[in-house]
């Protein structure tokens, strides 16, 4: 982990790329939420928690297209960078010298029934997808994560099938389902290009549905009114209360487990 004067400077880029997406969004008319670790900051401290070294950020597919529209037309919108070959979160980076190792991590909401047989075959199918989908670098992250024995067996399985098809095309087939399968009457949505744990957590479209501007360190970004709901769903009904530095620890070497 950096040092705390290295975290302040990588702070100061990401702050400065997250500057440039709000205005990209702002000029566009696209609605974004700060989300996971940034979210939390925002709510609990306006600003960033001490360790996190990067920014995540949601979006609802309505507004993913028309991101990926702005890049497909502007490859290079404000000096940002939209990167979408992976199954995983969406990265935004900065064509800077600089601030070209800090990015945001994009996630979208999709649809998700609320019927539980349905929801959960549309977790196994989206955690297929995301396995199928891995590439050589993600596959390596797996290998040393938490996934041991048959699980990871599995895992490797997939991945090896995936490896048969186009990358570009894995890709289609994921968001076909991810936008097309197991909807429901359109009540809950899921981050479909999230982590296998929070694949699952659903949240309510009326948390979603509204938006509001919350302080951020010097400036202030936009998040879902229903924040309470989604913190609560990823950090527990204390998520206000800050955690112990040795807890910090251990979230963060879980996290890059996962990944």
């Amino acid at each position: 982990m950096p040092s705390e004067a290295g975290m302040e400077e990588i702070h100061q880029d990401i702050l400065i790329l997250l500057k440039k997406f709000h205005k990209l969004c702002v000029d566009n008319n696209i609605k974004y939420s700060l989300h996971g670790g940034t979210l939390l900051g925002a709510i609990r401290d306006k600003g960033f928690i001490p360790w996190d070294d990067d920014a995540d950020l949601t979006v609802t597919r309505e507004n993913y297209n028309k991101l990926k529209q702005i890049f497909s037309n502007n490859q290079e919108y404000i000096d940002m960078v939209f990167d979408t070959t992976s199954a995983l979160p969406t990265q935004i980076r900065c064509k800077n010298n600089r601030q070209e190792s800090v990015w945001l991590d994009i996630f979208i909401y999709d649809y998700i029934s609320e019927n539980k047989m349905a929801s959960v075959l549309k977790k196994i199918g989206l955690a297929f997808f995301i396995c199928f989908a891995k590439t050589p670098q993600l596959i390596k992250f797996t290998r040393v994560g938490e996934y041991k024995g048959l699980r990871y067996y599995l895992i490797y399985i997939v991945y090896l099938l995936g490896k048969l098809f186009p990358h570009s095309t894995k890709l289609r087939w994921k968001n076909w389902f991810a936008i097309n399968a197991f909807t429901g009457s359109k009540k809950y949505m899921i981050r479909s290009n999230d982590q296998y744990r929070a694949i699952g957590l659903k949240i309510s479209v009326e948390a979603l549905d509204d938006y509001e501007m919350v302080p951020f360190e010097d400036t202030k970004f936009m998040v879902h009114s229903g924040y309470d709901e989604i913190l609560r769903s990823s950090y527990g009904d204390n998520y206000m209360t800050p955690v112990r530095m040795a807890d910090i620890f251990a979230y963060v070497h879980k996290e890059m487990r996962n990944w």
